[in-house]
């Protein structure tokens, strides 16, 4: 939502940097800064299909987020179990 919001945001530029060829970082907030130059809004299908590549064999695409935003990008999934103290289980 905001770019403080952004975890690890140093070291994922800096990868992006160095590694143009194999990794790329896109950042979208719906509360952006005013001088902000990423995207602007919510993720949706669309962004996903301009943004991402084409599965594959080669091709690792990690998200994280809300259940919501889980569902929009990556389709329905489901939970593994939950770890001890904790209510619900990482999504697979």
């Amino acid at each position: 939502r905001y770019l403080e919001d952004i975890l690890m945001k140093d070291e994922l530029d800096e990868w992006a940097l160095s590694h143009p060829d194999r990794f790329r970082v896109r950042y979208v907030l719906s509360s952006p800064p005013d001088s902000w130059q990423g995207g602007v809004g919510w993720v949706d299908v669309a962004d996903v299909k301009a943004g991402l590549p084409a599965p594959g064999d080669s091709t690792l695409i990690m998200v994280c987020g809300t259940d919501g935003f889980l569902d929009t990008v990556s389709g329905p999934t489901v939970r593994g179990p939950p770890p001890a103290g904790k209510q619900q289980g990482p999504k697979l």
